[in-house]
Formats: structure tokens, sequence, C-alpha cells
């Protein structure tokens, strides 16, 4: 895992793809700056694991290129690429990782780290409050599907 600071052509980049990224939604360009400078940008080569089931949780990562896949005791889960973030629950839920996750491809992530969060929160808390309400937002949306998905399948077993 390769990890460098933000350049300035990456930061055009992903401004240039924040529209799908669910977590920085009702973020302006300046605030969109001020997010970049409170991340990382890692390179994870394909077959490469970002962490595994029970870890401590360390980062909150966004998929900038490439594919990351989940698997729970070698099931795959799913499988998700551009645009799609990960490992919120864990990290803002101080829990540990409830599944592996391994580069499917090679792939560039953007990464928040617990410390630059909370050095967000010290130094903007109005562009810290709109990342853990989209963080809040995705994760709604999250329960509401496997909810959705526990109901069929009981639907399914009746």
């Amino acid at each position: 895992m390769e990890k460098n600071n933000i350049q300035f052509e990456d930061i055009e980049r992903i401004l240039g793809m924040a529209s799908k990224f669910s977590l920085f939604g009702g973020l302006g360009k300046k605030q969109m700056n001020i997010i970049m400078d409170h991340s990382d940008l890692i390179k994870v080569d394909k077959g490469e694991y970002l962490f595994k089931r029970g870890d401590s949780p360390r980062e909150i990562y966004i998929i900038i290129s490439g594919s990351i896949a989940f698997y729970l005791e070698d099931k795959t889960i799913m499988e998700s690429s551009v645009g799609f973030s990960f490992a919120e629950a864990a990290l803002i839920g101080i829990q540990t990782q409830v599944v592996d996750a391994v580069a499917t491809a090679d792939a560039e992530l953007l990464v928040i780290s617990k410390k630059k969060l909370m050095q967000l929160f010290e130094n903007d808390k109005e562009v810290f409050g709109i990342l853990i309400l989209n963080i809040a937002r995705e994760l709604a949306r999250r329960v509401a599907i496997a909810g959705n998905l526990l109901l069929e399948k009981s639907h399914d077993n009746s």
C-alpha cells in the first residue's frame, strides 16, 4: 500500500468526480478543499487487503478508481467500485471491522484517518458536521436496504 499526500492535480481530479461521492453531498469547492487537506490518497495492488475482520478501524475509504470486494468467511458479500465509501460505521461506532476488504483490481482510495477526522472537527466544525451528516445518511440508506433484504428473505421462507 502506497500512501501519498494529495497533490494539486489529484485534488482537481477528485473534485471533478465529487458528485459521485455521497459523503460529499452539499459541500462546495472551498469545503471540499478543506476535506482534501484532511485526507490522503492511497494506492493498493490487486489482491491487497485493506483490513481484515476483527481489525480495529483506522480510516474511512472512498474508492477513486479500481474495485474493492468484501468477504465474510471466504464468501463474497459484495464488490464495489468508484464512488463507494466504506468503513465509516466501524470508525464512528468504534467497532471492529466485520468483513475483510480486498482490492479486486489495482485501486486508488481517498482516505480519512481517525486522527485527521478529529483534526477536521477541531479545525472546521461546519465541514465536519456536513460530513458526519452525510455519513449518517449513507448509513441510514444501507440499513434500509439491509432491512428490505431481510424482509424479502423472510417472505421467501414463509
